[in-house]
């Protein structure tokens, strides 16, 4: 649950200031980990569709 969790806290922590063109109060390297996150989740969920299509 910590995997998730860590990752949730950070985006929404970060949410309103890019979703209100305010990316500069965001410190740099929580804009770099959630760009991790960000990439780690896309691919997690690009495998899980893998693996669900070779099932098939």
């Amino acid at each position: 649950m910590k995997y998730w969790e860590q990752r949730f806290e950070l985006l929404a922590k970060i949410r309103n200031p890019m979703a209100h063109n305010r990316c500069e109060t965001i410190p740099e390297f929580e804009r770099e980990q959630m760009e991790v996150f960000s990439k780690e989740t896309i691919s997690l969920i690009e495998n899980f569709k893998k693996t669900i299509i070779e099932s098939l």
